[in-house]
């Protein structure tokens, strides 16, 4: 059967070389910003792309990494929005979302303007709304020249409404929790599947050398990509040059 935008075997190469590309989500990469190697960054999407569309072309690859990243932030925020309200782990939100965990390097707590309180993570984008990554719409840039000029009319900002009954159905539950005797979360931490072995490789990836990182960041994302369709076993290992 041939493989289509919305099939697994697709998006999770996708993903694969989304990672490989932090240019187009690590806001703290050098070249972020850089409009140029952003481009040539998501023209190394347009092979993949083309082999299930061929009329495929940038802005296909700029909407479908819109797209999973818009799902994965919003069931991110599903996730610290149940934290924050104290619900206890037994409520704690389960992302639906199949590929949530592979999108993993997204949710990097020490990234500049995250967003950890409840009313941040409410008012940081309306319910509802496809989120755009960050860096994804060039056409920013080029209007940051007007961008303090039109602040200053009132009539040219723009005014989100989230969902009243979602929104206040949160904040109500927010309010209530916020009314009882605090309990130290440290007490009582939420272990999601896998969270000690993934900060057990954090801690190891810290102390390796810079220049292995990457190299150790590719095998682990091989790795996972391989046994998403079953081809690790026993005898599976790692091969490498001796010079």
């Amino acid at each position: 059967m041939a493989s289509t935008m919305s099939s697994r075997h697709f998006i999770l190469e996708v993903i694969n070389k989304y990672q490989e590309r932090p240019c187009l989500w690590q806001v703290t990469h050098p070249s972020y910003r850089n409009k140029m190697k952003r481009n040539k960054a998501l023209d190394d999407f347009l092979e993949l792309f083309r082999s299930v569309d061929p009329n495929a072309n940038r802005e296909t690859v700029q909407k479908k990494l819109s797209s999973i990243r818009s799902s994965f932030n919003k069931e991110q925020r599903k996730v610290q929005i149940s934290l924050l309200s104290g619900s206890g782990s037994e409520n704690v939100h389960v992302p639906k979302l199949w590929y949530f965990d592979h999108l993993s390097f997204l949710a990097d707590p020490a990234s500049p303007g995250k967003c950890v309180t409840p009313a941040c993570l409410l008012d940081d984008k309306p319910f509802g709304e496809e989120e755009i990554d960050d860096g994804m719409d060039d056409s920013r840039s080029e209007s940051s020249q007007m961008s303090s000029a039109a602040s200053s009319s009132p009539t040219s900002s723009k005014c989100f409404r989230r969902p009243q009954q979602k929104a206040d159905a949160i904040l109500n539950k927010i309010a209530k929790r916020m009314e009882q005797p605090v309990v130290p979360l440290a007490q009582n931490p939420i272990r999601l599947p896998y969270d000690a072995f993934g900060q057990h490789i954090a801690e190891k990836m810290r102390s390796m050398p810079a220049s292995m990182v990457p190299f150790c960041e590719k095998i682990i994302s091989e790795a996972i990509f391989l046994a998403e369709f079953e081809k690790l076993n026993v005898t599976s290992k790692i091969v490498t040059d001796d010079n």
